[in-house]
């Protein structure tokens, strides 16, 4: 492979996603990650790009030839967005994160030379193995469900010149030979955080958690028998799919739903008021719905014609459902479900409350039976969530 040709996208890229960061981040990378973006090449890790034809409904794959480089492929592989490297019964298996986000991640995980960090998710390899320049290879353990995945990342890192511990198995247990580490790095949408034990007091955990569908990248730190923490922005990943998948919290592809959406029509005047919204507006009043609203739903269409959409669905007798679909806000069914809706957001417009304008702490049930009654209560699995407004608005 042409190192200068490599070299020189990479540098590209790079000027890209710290233009990006400054300008949805309002941050500068730190030099650290920086140096350790520079170090990994990313055409290493997608051999292999997949493409999905929306008229045909098929994959077609694409292979870098590391002899002679195919400058197209090398555009692509060097842009700014997640590409799929891995597809099974023609569904998309795994991908290439998104650089500028994985930087990010690993920006504000507050890691260094010489910290253990644990990966959940391991995909092609390529996040840990920039993380690897950060702490040293013997530092990073990363685990893969799936064992096809994991295959393929072993295979990617040692392309690479990389030695990384990469254990197929369920992300949701961690892995505990080399806890408790400084940092845990969550690549796949996640409804809880299963890790307490394996992380060390003062340690970080950057995940993105799922919260009745909807996702939200937080970082948290721990604080003796608690974690502390705070939304960072909204995001999309794969989901998790280890034992303790709590599905409830997952995004919902319900071919009976579908049936009802297609019924649904505009609400003109909910509508009219939410295209007024900043794009910032609009992800705080979903993230408001999701904490507030146990009735929320994130719906993923199972038909092409129709958007997939946040909102909340009543289940009982008389059924009705409000989804936002892109710009437009639609109802079908029972008047009380969109009156509930219309409740909620009158409330969040009073609170003028950003996703970014809460605190969170994450409370383990094993050693919390009561917990503050302070914010907005969730109950997970293992933990109890308090998302706590600014000024306890």
């Amino acid at each position: 492979m042409s190192k200068v040709m490599i070299e020189s996208y990479q540098k590209e890229l790079l000027i890209k996603i710290e233009e990006k960061m400054q300008e949805i981040c309002h941050k500068v990378m730190k030099p650290a990650t920086r140096s350790a973006y520079s170090k990994v090449f990313r055409a290493d890790f997608i051999p292999i790009r997949w493409s999905y034809d929306g008229d045909t409904g098929e994959w077609s794959s694409a292979k870098l030839n590391y002899s002679e480089p195919d400058e197209e492929m090398l555009k692509a592989i060097y842009t700014d967005s997640s590409l799929v490297v891995a597809i099974r019964d023609n569904k998309l298996l795994t991908t290439c994160s998104q650089p500028c986000l994985i930087l990010h991640m690993i920006d504000i995980a507050d890691i260094a030379q010489g910290d253990h960090v644990l990966e959940i998710g391991t995909g092609s390899g390529y996040n840990a193995a920039i993380i690897s320049e950060v702490v040293g290879e013997g530092n990073v353990a990363s685990i893969e469900i799936e064992r096809e995945v994991a295959e393929m990342a072993k295979k990617n890192l040692e392309r690479a010149g990389k030695k990384i511990a990469v254990i197929t198995g369920d992300g949701g247990m961690g892995f505990s030979p080399y806890a408790p580490y400084k940092a845990i790095i969550v690549t796949c949408a996640t409804p809880d955080i299963s890790w307490f034990d394996q992380l060390q007091d003062g340690g970080t955990i950057i995940i993105p958690l799922l919260t009745r569908g909807l996702e939200m990248l937080c970082k948290f730190v721990k604080r003796g028998e608690k974690l502390v923490g705070k939304p960072i922005l909204p995001v999309r990943f794969l989901t998790f799919t280890g034992l303790d998948a709590i599905k409830s919290d997952y995004k919902k592809n319900i071919h009976s739903l579908t049936a009802l959406v297609k019924k649904a029509q505009p609400v003109e005047y909910l509508t009219n008021e939410f295209i007024k919204l900043s794009r910032i507006e609009r992800n705080s009043f979903k993230y408001y719905l999701s904490l507030l609203a146990k009735e929320a739903i994130y719906f993923v269409s199972d038909d092409e014609d129709i958007s997939d959409g946040y909102g909340i669905w009543k289940k009982t007798l008389p059924f009705g459902i409000v989804l936002i679909q892109g710009n437009k806000i639609i109802h079908w069914g029972d008047p009380a479900a969109l009156n509930q809706f219309d409740s909620y957001f009158s409330m969040w417009k009073a609170s003028k409350l950003k996703y970014d304008d809460y605190d969170i702490v994450v409370y383990p049930h094993e050693l919390h039976k009561e917990i503050p009654k302070e914010g907005l209560i969730v109950d997970k699995k293992f933990n109890s969530y308090s998302f706590i407004p600014k000024n306890g608005q």
